[in-house]
């Protein structure tokens, strides 16, 4: 299954202001008091103004290079939520129904867009909850993949194989809150990334490990039943470059991974 992914990679900067100090003042010397005897008064000195310290660096968290992704896995959850609604509501103790507008709404919640926003070069733990969430969502997508054709679907019949399907999306469903609400505070301990990652590896291996989480979970009979468990690592036999394919090897399994104009089209030998 070919995927292509925009790789957007977040650059993080931090501007530092200073105040200098303001100068010491004096006031002119009192005039002498007039013959009548007055005690002549002391003149008075302006106190310096204290020097102002630099204005304090705002700290920035890695939530900042998550906002893209944080902000697109909302609004597929939202869709996918709706989809499930109108699943639902199809559902008969005799006939699946699946119309058009189930058919539309299943379709708009593909979690592509996410995987595009995901930054390159995390640090590894940020990096795992992040496609621990993705995964939550290709998941919950992929158990709905029999209701993207409309139609009649009798019970027992042609829509036992849709709603077992269907079944495998309830867990990652439950999961999701929970799995994001995690990935948000632990990127709020994080600091931003300080600059961008240039080098293709970087980007390819994401594309990579993108494209494993939603192969995994649309394969065959899978149907949204694979669980990410971890980053396992990416073994290149040929590293890629920009204007050059790599091979490589994950878990077992043989990729290509070829750049092109919008990111990487990654080809496993399997599943």
């Amino acid at each position: 299954m070919i995927s292509r992914l925009l790789v957007i990679i977040a650059v993080s900067s931090a501007v530092v202001a200073c105040s200098s100090p303001t100068g010491a003042g004096t006031s002119p010397p009192v005039k002498a008091a007039a013959s009548s005897g007055s005690t002549p008064q002391p003149s008075r000195t302006t106190p310096a103004t204290p020097a102002q310290t630099p204005a304090a660096v705002e700290r920035r968290t890695a939530t900042e290079d998550l906002a893209p992704f944080l902000a697109e896995v909302r609004q597929v959850d939202a869709r996918l939520r709706r989809a499930a609604t109108l699943i639902n509501g199809g559902i008969g103790d005799h006939v699946v129904r699946v119309d058009r507008a189930t058919v539309e709404s299943v379709r708009a919640a593909d979690p592509d867009a996410a995987a595009r926003v995901v930054p390159p070069g995390l640090a590894p733990e940020l990096l795992r909850r992040t496609l621990t969430v993705y995964n939550d969502l290709v998941a919950r997508r992929a158990a709905m993949g029999h209701f993207q054709y409309a139609g009649s679907y009798a019970r027992p019949g042609t829509a036992g194989p849709m709603l077992e399907c269907l079944a495998n999306g309830a867990a990652p469903a439950s999961r999701f809150a929970t799995d994001l609400a995690s990935l948000e505070h632990y990127a709020d301990t994080q600091l931003a990334a300080s600059s961008a990652y240039e080098d293709p590896r970087v980007s390819a291996e994401l594309a990579v490990r993108l494209q494993q989480i939603k192969g995994r979970n649309r394969c065959a009979d899978e149907c949204g039943s694979a669980l990410f468990t971890g980053l396992a690592p990416v073994t290149w036999t040929v590293r890629p470059t920009t204007h050059k394919a790599g091979i490589g090897e994950l878990e077992g399994v043989t990729f290509t991974v070829v750049p092109n104009t919008h990111g990487w089209v990654v080809r496993f030998n399997a599943c």
